[in-house]
């Protein structure tokens, strides 16, 4: 099973690039934020091509198999969970948090740490559970490519970094991608300006995370720097996980 994650920032703008990167990548299942669209287009696109799809216009979940008790965990569009072949998947985009010290981050810390809660909840109701998504968190200095220029900025202050920290420690989550790449140089978000992919210049905003008896299950995890190299696409890069469960027929 291939569990992907993709902050394709403006669907309506990516649909034709996330239509083909499906058929490249063939997932299973794919969190998809920052949709910014209206809810039945150009969702129905991914219908047309055999995914099931349950979100808004800020989230959704697609898959192969159909997406059984969906819910919004925290109520305000940032999330949509679902359980896909005995596996809970709660699909997260957080706020930004604009610039540290405002009313906006510290609303995002919250968020954050009211998140932590909600994982809890949703991971009740199955055996495995993944959490996967935009959290706009660099959690480690090895995330970010300039960590002691930017340690007190917006994605990187000790506060979101905590908060962050809450979802992962609370709920005994592993960082897959972490497992199988321990080093620096590897990212998920780069600025549009400044040549700042070409120069590997980026951040890691996106996350697998999964329960300790799916983290077990992970053969692969994957940050798809190629589709990032890509013309039009967005400035985020997908990330998946490979596991050790059946795919869908």
């Amino acid at each position: 099973m291939r569990i992907a994650s993709w902050n394709v920032n403006g669907l309506q703008a990516r649909t034709s690039n996330l239509l083909r990167w499906l058929a490249e990548r063939q997932p299973d299942i794919v969190g998809l934020q920052e949709l910014r669209t209206a809810r039945s287009l150009p969702l129905r696109r991914f219908e047309d091509v055999g995914y099931y799809v349950a979100g808004d216009d800020r989230v959704a979940l697609l898959s192969l198999r159909p997406i059984e008790a969906v819910t919004s965990p925290s109520g305000d569009g940032r999330t949509v969970a679902g359980t896909v072949g005995g596996v809970r998947i709660v699909n997260a985009y957080a706020p930004n948090g604009v610039k540290a010290g405002t009313s906006q981050h510290r609303t995002k810390v919250r968020w954050l740490e009211d998140f932590a809660e909600l994982v809890g909840v949703e991971a009740q109701s199955s055996v495995h559970t993944a959490v996967i998504g935009d959290f706009n968190v660099a959690r480690e200095p090895l995330d970010v490519w300039a960590p002691e220029k930017y340690r007190r900025r917006n994605l990187f202050t000790k506060e979101e970094r905590a908060a962050f920290e809450k979802v992962i420690a609370n709920n005994n989550l592993v960082d897959v991608l972490r497992v199988a790449h321990d080093g620096p140089g590897l990212y998920t978000w780069f600025n549009y300006a400044h040549e700042a992919f070409a120069r590997n210049r980026g951040w890691r905003l996106d996350y697998v995370l999964a329960s300790p008896s799916l983290s077990t299950l992970v053969d692969h995890a994957v940050v798809d720097v190629e589709e990032r190299g890509r013309e039009r696409t967005s400035d985020h890069a997908p990330i998946w996980a490979d596991l050790s469960l059946g795919r869908a027929d």
